[in-house]
């Protein structure tokens, strides 16, 4: 997708270090824990993403909230959640899983 979000435009140079150190799994971790925070009506992002980042089983730390509501982009690139707003802008914008 051209009009993609760069995490450069959303993250400060500390911040991107340590999404740097990420690892797939850890990735997929996250995906995995944003997808079970969403649900098949509409949730606020900031919600979906605050659940996913208090989660007992989410093993990063330290990530930011932002970095979670990049994910959500890249998930519903996916076709796996559906997103209204831009979900950079956690309060006013809304996802949901693709039925």
């Amino acid at each position: 997708m051209s009009n993609r979000i760069k995490l450069e435009s959303i993250l400060s140079q500390s911040e991107l270090n340590l999404v740097a150190e990420l690892n797939e799994n850890e990735m997929k971790n996250i995906d995995k824990l944003l997808v079970a925070s969403a649900c098949q009506f509409w949730r606020k992002v900031s919600r979906v993403v605050s659940t996913t980042m208090s989660e007992r089983n989410n093993k990063v730390k330290g990530i930011p909230d932002t970095y979670y509501a990049y994910r959500v982009t890249l998930l519903a690139e996916k076709g796996v959640l559906e997103i209204k707003g831009n979900p950079i802008n956690m309060q006013f914008s809304e996802v949901r899983l693709v039925e």
